[in-house]
């Protein structure tokens, strides 16, 4: 029972990690000064202030996203423990309580992103964001895209850039995986 206590908590700490990657990205679109950790990018004083204080771990997502993987992996390792050769019932579940959320992003953000096409470029130039928030997302949104992330780049593989995958480098470069900023979600 100890050990059930202790993932409960792993699973808030990881709450509260995915919590932080969110603030991030809102603050890398919104504040990019903050988001980006960029002082040419200062609105306002207290904007300094933030990103050097230690109050920046709340937004503090790069760090969270290394959090993030440990405490799944810790967490999983005890998802397993009571049936640890059950290794394709385990799989399933998790694709199954993963991949049906992440599917449903996918198909909201391309939906948003056919709707408004050049909304985050519009958004971008508002908040300053453009180095970033106006260069995200893909080129076009298709159904041979859509599915490609659903079932390879947002699900199994990740992305080519070197911190969004677990693949070695040369494999994504091979699968030609898309980077992360030209994802759909």
């Amino acid at each position: 029972m100890r050990d059930r206590e202790r993932v409960r908590f792993l699973d808030g700490l990881r709450g509260i990690a995915a919590v932080q990657v969110l603030l991030l990205h809102y603050c890398a679109a919104f504040l990019p000064a903050i988001g980006l950790v960029s002082p040419p990018l200062v609105r306002h004083n207290w904007e300094r202030l933030f990103v050097h204080s230690p109050l920046f771990i709340i937004v503090d997502g790069d760090a969270a996203v290394f959090l993030f993987f440990l405490i799944s992996g810790t967490a999983l390792t005890y998802s397993f423990e009571p049936r640890p050769f059950a290794v394709f019932s385990g799989v399933a579940r998790r694709v199954i309580r993963l991949g049906i959320p992440m599917i449903g992003s996918l198909i909201l953000a391309a939906a948003w992103l056919l709707l408004w096409p050049d909304a985050h470029v519009a958004a971008g130039r508002l908040s300053g964001s453009s180095d970033w928030l106006a260069i995200a997302g893909p080129r076009a949104v298709t159904i041979g895209a859509l599915l490609r992330e659903m079932f390879l780049s947002s699900f199994l593989t990740g992305h080519s850039d070197g911190w969004a995958t677990l693949l070695p480098a040369w494999l994504a470069r091979w699968l030609n995986l898309p980077g992360n900023a030209s994802a759909i979600n």
